[in-house]
């Protein structure tokens, strides 16, 4: 029978009794290994291969590099391993900056560590743990950031069969502009329908004619 490898932790934490502590609390349940640990990113970036590890463990708080520039700088690496964000602040902006960087979970120090442990087996099987507080600030953020109409969706190609469309052409001609095939017209114009939510012609050209006479009085 096929045994599961246990996941793998680095820490990056500079608070020494409490990374030791959870390097011994992490090696003492089975299905987590630490394999490396770390007073500060600089220490963790004097590494060149971080392919060993499943999980990074992050401090926010660190001295030099913050934690949320390493979260960011391992995700432009395309490391595979996931962010878990443990930290003493709850702050909003800080949770907005550390989820943003490319942390996939955000917990609290004052987590027991049966919690923490489960946080670490979650964000590595796809899991974003975080408590209802942080949760709530993620949802506000997200409630906050300007919305996209359809036709804001559509690629410039799109707009381009869109914008012929308007003019009454009809697929062959619009085919024939463009240099496409009739067949790829079609296929633009049920992408163009599906990200409108339309489902008549009439109706995706009234929606065109409606963003061009805003954008003109706009000018």
């Amino acid at each position: 029978m096929k045994t599961l490898r246990p996941i793998r932790v680095s820490i990056i934490e500079d608070d020494e009794m409490l990374r030791r502590t959870l390097a011994s609390r992490i090696d003492d349940d089975p299905r987590f290994t630490c394999v490396t640990n770390y007073p500060s990113a600089e220490d963790l970036f004097r590494e060149r291969e971080f392919s060993n590890t499943d999980v990074f463990l992050v401090d926010l708080v660190l001295p030099g590099m913050s934690g949320i520039e390493a979260i960011a700088r391992l995700r432009r690496r395309r490391v595979k391993g996931q962010m878990l964000v443990l930290t003493n602040f709850n702050d909003d902006g800080l949770v907005r900056e550390a989820i943003i960087a490319g942390a996939r979970g955000y917990i609290l120090k004052t987590t027991p560590i049966p919690g923490l442990l489960d946080a670490l087996q979650d964000v590595h099987t796809g899991g974003s743990p975080m408590n209802s507080a942080v949760a709530r600030i993620i949802v506000d953020y997200v409630a906050s950031l300007p919305k996209r109409n359809g036709i804001e969706l559509l690629t410039s190609r799109e707009h381009e069969v869109l914008h012929r469309l308007a003019q009454r052409k009809l697929y062959k001609e619009i085919a024939i502009e463009l240099k496409m095939s009739v067949d790829t017209v079609r296929s633009h114009m049920k992408s163009i329908y599906s990200k409108l939510n339309v489902h008549k012609r009439f109706q995706a050209e009234q929606i065109y004619r409606k963003r061009q006479a805003s954008k003109g009085a706009a000018r």
